[in-house]
């Protein structure tokens, strides 16, 4: 289970709450996120704690007949600040698990 910086178990929980017609839009990023400490880091995508959930997260969503958007959040970096660089590691492992 990933409870998000809030505590909400937001997946599988959150998901079933909103897969049912509420569900329009899916942004996607990993993270490694410390609460206790407030802190919260980007990772490259399958390196952080989200990586075990993107099969299933994809799996349901295709199961359940999702045709919104799913959008991956191109927010990593190295620590250069190189954007396009984080981006270009990271969008074929999105593609691997969210593309149809």
């Amino acid at each position: 289970m990933f409870a998000s910086r809030y505590h909400e178990v937001a997946f599988p929980d959150g998901y079933m709450e909103l897969s049912q017609g509420y569900l329009g839009h899916v942004h996607i990023k990993d993270v490694q996120v410390d609460t206790p400490r407030a802190h919260l880091e980007v990772r490259r995508m399958d390196e952080g704690q989200l990586a075990p959930y993107f099969p299933k997260i994809a799996s349901s969503l295709r199961q359940d007949g999702y045709q919104g958007v799913i959008s991956f959040e191109s927010v990593y970096h190295k620590g250069d600040g190189d954007f396009e660089a984080g981006f270009r590691s990271c969008i074929d492992r999105f593609k691997a698990h969210f593309s149809s």
